[in-house]
Formats: C-alpha cells, sequence, structure tokens
C-alpha cells in the first residue's frame, strides 16, 4: 500500500495551516505527524482519510500497481482520533456488532473485543453511561482489531490513565512494522516508537 500525498495547501480564516505538505507513506512503515498546537494535524489527517478537503494539491492511494479511488479509501483504512462519536445510545454488545457488521475485523468475536479491551464486564451497559477513559479505549480497540493496512491516531491517549496508555503502547508496537501507522500529536510517548517523524510546522512557507 501506498498515500502519496502531492503539493497539499490549507488555510483557515486567512492564515495557511501548511502549504506543499508532500510525502509517501509506505507500507510497513510508520510515521509521526508533529507540530504545535493548531499547526493543522487532525486537519491533515481529516484531509488523507478523504472527510476534508485541501484548498489545493493532491492525494493518490495504490494498492501495489492499482490506483484506489478515493471513495474507497475507506476500505482500506481505520482511524482514531478524539472528535470521533459513538453511538452513545447502544449497549457496548449492540454498538461492537453494529460497527463490525460494515467494518472488516480479524477473526475475533464480540467477548474477545471486550475482553481485549479489558471491558468484558460492560457488554451489557449503555455507552452514555462510560468514563471518558473507556470510550477512548473503546475507539483505540476497535481500530487495533480492524483488519485495514493504513491506520491512523490522533492523540490516541486522550483520557487515558498510566494503565491504558501502557495498553496502547504494548498493541502499537505488535502492529507498527505491518501496516501504514500514522499518528498525528504532539505527544512524543505517543509517536516514539516510529520510524519516521514529519514536522508540520516546517510546511509553513
Amino acid at each position: 500500500m501506498e498515500i502519496i500525498v502531492q503539493n497539499l495547501k490549507k488555510k483557515y480564516q486567512n492564515k495557511w495551516l501548511f502549504k506543499n505538505f508532500s510525502h509517501k507513506f509506505t507500507s510497513n512503515e510508520s510515521y509521526g505527524i508533529i507540530g504545535k498546537n493548531g499547526s493543522g494535524k487532525s486537519t491533515l489527517m481529516k484531509i488523507i482519510l478523504g472527510y476534508t478537503s485541501p484548498d489545493s494539491g493532491n492525494i493518490e492511494y495504490w494498492n501495489k500497481e492499482k490506483k484506489i479511488k478515493n471513495k474507497l479509501f475507506f476500505q482500506h483504512s481505520a482511524f482514531c482520533a478524539p472528535y470521533v462519536n459513538l453511538i452513545e445510545e447502544l449497549k457496548l454488545k449492540e454498538f461492537l456488532k453494529f460497527h463490525f457488521s460494515f467494518k472488516k475485523k480479524k477473526n475475533i468475536s464480540i467477548n474477545e473485543i471486550s475482553r481485549f479491551m479489558s471491558l468484558e464486564n460492560n457488554l451489557e451497559n449503555y455507552i452514555k453511561n462510560f468514563s471518558s477513559g473507556m470510550k477512548q479505549k473503546i475507539k483505540l480497540g476497535i481500530t487495533f482489531l480492524s483488519d485495514a493496512p493504513i491506520i491512523l491516531f490522533d492523540e490516541p491517549t486522550s483520557n487515558l490513565d498510566n494503565e491504558n496508555i501502557n495498553w496502547y503502547l504494548y498493541n502499537i508496537k505488535k502492529i507498527v512494522n505491518k501496516k501504514i501507522i500514522i499518528i498525528f500529536s504532539n505527544n512524543y510517548n505517543e509517536y516514539k516508537f516510529c520510524k519516521n517523524i514529519i514536522n508540520i510546522d516546517n510546511f509553513k512557507q
């Protein structure tokens, strides 16, 4: 798999978030996208995912020699971000069944997924009653267990305590050399294992 990003520009309220951002993201490589608060990291992630458009520039997605249509990129990717909303009116068991009804997962059961997240005692509880840390762990869990060759994380340890930060680090290191991993963060602990570090603040001019 490859993601080829060419000369992306994005402006917000007459201010350039970034200009001429170009990079090739390749299989079995890990990338940390760093920068100050407000530097455009989350915006860049949304552009790569196709959820928002750049002011100019181009992104291509390739699977070996075959170009992937932009509208089909979601079939090859999974992502976790603080602004992703869970369906809080559902019980955890219902949500997991619903999510993986349209997102390909590893060959494990709903009960195994809940144990992976240490939430097996909460399957019959409504997500709206979960703590912010539990909700973040659900987001991370379904991302880790998605059978996708491209994984993107935005501030992945938001709202996690030390025990669950270690859980994130343990699981991310298990997949870091097996997929395209892109982590958007200014927290060194979240991306310290990445082989490639890109500072978005270098793309302001």
